[in-house]
């Protein structure tokens, strides 16, 4: 098998035609002579199920001159298919492909595991796998952590994507680079839908250049031809994408190469360039990018509108955040839809940054700084909260990916209580502490029963009461303070069960959420402390 593939195994799969009777496999096999003589070779194509039993076989004599390589493509034919069907069932076959002398000699062996499924986004009905709904929702990923940076193992993946995995997410967004083949992998295992996508990202021209260099065309091009040839046989991989805010225009300096005097570079030419190779590359599946800045958000500075150049389109958006309010996110989203009616739409960032030893008791008691100190981690649950009530009333997104699922490092940010660390990750960067908005997604999106109030570490009060806010997603939620019952409550809206204006004593509060579950009562319990001059004290209009 031709090991000159990119990166890749010489071997590319596609599932080109499922009903319930059968399923139709097409696999391209690229073989390779490094001989001095022809040679003539049977490629032998095998799907193995769970069980061992091979389903089908496909043989195939190929002529091999001196010195060259040839493809040959090979359809396997399997009856009443089991599929990967995502989180619900994540059935993996194996494909064996065998290269062997015409007496049955095995020159070569390569082996993968393979998923039969069908996916694709509809402009109305949202994502669709194996012909039916369903509703992608997920998180961005970045995968270094503190101590290590990038140089991590494969454990510390794997724990990642159980972190992940115990929050409820169906879906990764793979950004902003290519992963390695480990949470490729698990993905494949556990059912996650993933987008793949190139580090194209926000600044890519340099001085007073209009349009890409050629060396940064041809880099950009082998990295998508290698992202696609390295993943295309991951039954998880939905899309490619080929590009994420490039954007900008000038409407934010930070991101302006060009003069003043000079138009803003223009990145249509080479996103439609990568759009065409990913599809020479992988006819079967969808390209996609992630915009920043339609709509002018940032500014009143001409942006270029990119979301045209891929199939998919997908939106960074930050209401409440970088810019607008938090309601403002459904009616720009139903605006985008209106512009572009056949292109299906995602969201593949939205957030705020959450810094674990900053709190307030009203989030909107003040003004938060986006790119300063005062990031309250309640301001974090609070935007996510309301995101997610829009978000999840729009059945014709196809994925929604909140930013971000860890903090990770920058070279760039002083905000809230760290230096050089992007503080949006629903989980801090030593993987230590989970935000209280990690909970918020857990009692929403798992049916593990989870109850969590939030707050927790803001101990030391500054008032005598508290509004309390518990993510529980039992059929009936208790609060107790200090053993007494403050009241009970069932169907919380969003998971949230909230007892407003709460009264503590002096002293230390046991506060206790305890949900009640058809298989037993969960409880979580905290302590908030209010000191005595707190307690006497008497703010009016405060």
């Amino acid at each position: 098998v031709d090991m000159l593939d990119a990166g890749g195994s010489g071997i590319f799969a596609t599932t080109k035609s499922i009903d319930a009777a059968m399923a139709n496999v097409d696999v391209h096999v690229r073989i390779r002579n490094d001989g001095t003589k022809t040679q003539a070779v049977n490629a032998v194509v095998r799907l193995i199920d769970a069980g061992g039993k091979t389903v089908a076989t496909a043989t195939r004599r190929i002529p091999l001159r001196a010195d060259s390589a040839s493809e040959s493509v090979e359809t396997l034919s399997v009856a009443t298919p089991h599929l990967w069907n995502g989180v619900a069932d994540p059935y993996l076959h194996r494909l064996v492909v065998e290269i062997a002398t015409p007496s049955g000699a095995v020159l070569d062996r390569v082996e993968q595991a393979f998923g039969i499924r069908e996916m694709r986004a509809d402009p109305a009905r949202g994502f669709l796998l194996n012909g039916k709904p369903l509703r992608l929702h997920g998180v961005g990923y970045h995968q270094d952590r503190e101590g290590k940076g990038w140089a991590t193992a494969p454990a510390d993946i794997e724990q990642d994507f159980a972190i992940m995995r115990e929050m409820g997410v169906n879906s990764i967004r793979l950004t902003h680079y290519q992963h390695g083949q480990v949470i490729h992998d698990l993905a494949d295992r556990y059912g996650m839908v993933l987008w793949d996508e190139i580090p194209l990202v926000s600044r890519w021209t340099w001085g007073d250049d209009a349009v890409a260099t050629a060396g940064l065309r041809d880099d950009a091009r082998q990295q998508l031809r290698e992202l696609i040839r390295q993943n295309g046989n991951h039954a998880s991989v939905f899309n490619w994408g080929i590009a994420n805010e490039v954007d900008f225009g000038k409407s934010l300096p930070a991101f302006i190469t060009t003069s003043k005097d000079t138009p803003a570079p223009d990145p249509l030419p080479l996103l439609r360039e990568l759009n065409a190779l990913a599809k020479s590359e992988d006819p079967s599946r969808a390209t996609a990018l992630a915009t920043c800045c339609e709509g002018r958000l940032l500014g009143s500075a001409d942006i270029p509108i990119t979301a045209e150049a891929a199939d998919l389109g997908g939106a960074n958006r930050y209401f409440g955040w970088y810019y607008g309010q938090p309601g403002d996110l459904g009616k720009h989203l139903d605006s985008l839809r209106a512009l572009r009616p056949n292109q299906p739409v995602s969201v593949t960032e939205y957030g705020a940054g959450g810094a674990t030893t900053i709190h307030t008791d009203n989030p909107l008691g003040g003004k938060v700084d986006q790119r300063g100190r005062n990031q309250p981690e309640e301001y974090e649950s609070y935007i996510h909260e309301t995101a997610w009530a829009t978000l999840s009333a729009k059945p014709y997104l196809w994925g929604t990916w909140l930013w971000n699922s860890f903090d990770f490092a920058t070279t760039v940010r002083r905000e809230g209580d760290a230096i050089d660390i992007n503080t949006k990750g629903l989980v801090t960067y030593d993987r230590k502490i989970r935000k209280d908005a990690y909970y918020f997604y857990k009692a929403n999106w798992t049916a593990t029963p989870t109850v969590h109030v939030a707050g927790r570490r803001y101990v030391d009060r500054a008032y005598p009461a508290a509004d309390v806010r518990v993510y529980s997603n039992a059929p009936r939620t208790d609060l107790l303070v200090n053993d007494r019952v403050v009241g009970t409550l069932s169907a919380c809206p969003q998971m949230i069960c909230a007892w407003s204006n709460v009264a503590l004593a002096a002293g230390a509060n046991r506060v206790v959420a305890r949900g009640v579950f058809p298989t037993g009562a969960v409880d979580d319990a905290i302590e908030w402390r209010v000191a005595p001059e707190a307690a006497r004290s008497v703010r009016i209009d405060s």
